[in-house]
């Protein structure tokens, strides 16, 4: 039985606009019902009841052009010429998406030693930013810092324009976050996980949600069951099927592609690249270049030197840093 610390996870549709709640599936602390009847384990993040209030994820007002008439009257018999349009302004496709996450001249590691290069980077609605390299270069390290859950070594990060906090209920309501822990509660069947995320979000028609993760991820012949009966690819899938189940617009992943069979890496990709098309912002952990390639919009590569990179650049960079990525 697991007791490790709760990834932050669970989301349904990166184009639907959060409720209040927390950002993870996996244990934390303050869940009402059957796990609050356990104080020796720690309660999932996700559910803390939701606050019915949600933020709007910015927008842009569409440019319209106008008209302006004539002042001079035409001369008698000659029909009136039409008002000429002004040009019409071009928006920006990028500036018409909300800004999500922000790093500037971070540098990530444990004390005062750095595990790799200067971060920087923005993203937006609609993008997929991957982090990869070699094991050990320190992308999960970049990434636990970008969303608070460790403290720079130096330089900033900002989350929807604020400090990064993940205990912060803004926070919650927007992000939903797995990372490489099987973080789950003892005594709840992988139904009843599901459940404490949804409602705790304030999902709707929450058994029909479960019901459709369930399908998608395998698992429906599984609902009933305990997680340490599952396999350990069963449990990555229930904790990935809690970070579909509900409201987020920033979905933060830790090597998804982990212990998932090849059917379900392509599904998973599809699903995902759908969903920031939709308007998602995805940041991933990645060692998967087919993933990857499916998957990202930019991609950064983490090591002593940092490089920004195209998906296709960054495929071929961890097929080469990875013997089994082929």
């Amino acid at each position: 039985m697991s007791k490790s610390r709760s990834p932050k996870s669970s989301a349904r549709s990166g184009t639907t606009r959060p409720k209040p709640g927390p950002a993870t599936g996996g244990p934390s602390s303050g869940a009402p019902g059957k796990a609050a009847a356990d104080p020796g384990k720690t309660v999932p993040a996700s559910a803390t009841p939701s606050d019915t209030s949600a933020r709007p994820l910015g927008s842009s007002a569409t440019p319209t052009s106008s008209g302006a008439p004539s002042s001079a009257t035409p001369p008698a018999g000659k029909a009136t010429p039409p008002a000429k349009a002004a040009p019409a302004a071009k928006a920006s496709p990028a500036a018409a998406r909300t800004e999500l996450v922000r790093a500037d001249r971070l540098n990530v590691g444990y004390g005062t030693k750095a595990v790799c290069g200067e971060i920087g980077f923005s993203l937006r609605q609609g993008e997929a930013l991957a982090f990869v390299g070699p094991n050990g270069a320190g992308k999960s390290t970049v990434l636990k810092t970008v969303v608070g859950q460790l403290e720079a070594i130096s330089g900033k990060t900002r989350v929807y324009g604020g400090d990064a906090d993940d205990r912060s209920l803004e926070f919650r309501r927007e992000v939903a976050m797995v990372f490489d822990d099987d973080a789950f509660f003892p005594a709840l069947t992988v139904q009843e996980h599901l459940a404490i995320v949804a409602a705790g979000h304030g999902a709707t028609d929450v058994e029909d949600l479960i019901d459709e993760e369930l399908d998608f991820f395998g698992l429906s012949e599984q609902r009933q069951m305990l997680p340490h009966n599952l396999s350990s690819g069963q449990r990555r899938r229930m904790l990935l099927a809690a970070a579909f189940v509900r409201p987020r617009s920033l979905l933060v992943l830790d090597e998804p592609e982990q212990r998932l069979d090849t059917g379900m890496r392509e599904r998973l990709a599809a699903r995902l690249r759908q969903q920031v098309d939709d308007g998602l912002g995805l940041l991933v952990v990645t060692h998967d270049p087919a993933f990857l390639s499916t998957v990202a919009t930019r991609a950064i590569f983490v090591a002593d030197e940092v490089r920004k990179m195209t998906p296709a650049q960054a495929a071929v960079a961890i097929s080469a840093t990875n013997p089994r990525a082929d």
